[in-house]
């Protein structure tokens, strides 16, 4: 219709929409092309940064490919694969199970000690 000589003002008030996305919808657009890192060199400074930093999970790598290269990946990405090259380290952490038990023996042996009784080797 701009071709035919009406103005954007016209049009927009003849199809009751607004100017401004009038203009919007004359104005040519051109594609977005995102930038794709390339898979296979993000895999190696991947595994290049898990051998120089073997104790870091995903989000950490994710961290070090900005600081160190400036990629800018998605965790989830990451996360996949390091997945795939087996490099994600399983949490093991710290239970509670574990430390339950190393008190109760100390206390046990606390208070073996204040008893006197040395059946198990130790020195009052």
């Amino acid at each position: 219709m701009v071709e035919e000589g009406y103005s954007i003002p016209q049009i927009t008030k003849a199809l009751r929409i607004n100017r401004t996305y009038g203009y919007e919808l004359i104005k040519e657009k051109a594609p977005k092309k995102r930038v794709q890192n390339d898979e296979a060199s993000l895999r190696q400074k991947i595994q290049e940064l898990c051998g120089m930093f073997p104790t870091n999970e995903y989000r950490r790598i994710r961290v070090w490919l900005q600081k160190k290269y400036g990629i800018h990946v998605n965790h989830k990405r990451v996360y996949r694969i390091m997945k795939e090259l087996g490099l994600l380290k399983h949490n093991v952490g710290w239970s509670f199970g574990s430390h339950y038990h190393f008190v109760c023996l100390a206390l046990c042996l606390l208070l073996l000690q204040e008893n006197g009784n040395s059946r198990i080797g130790l020195q009052p």
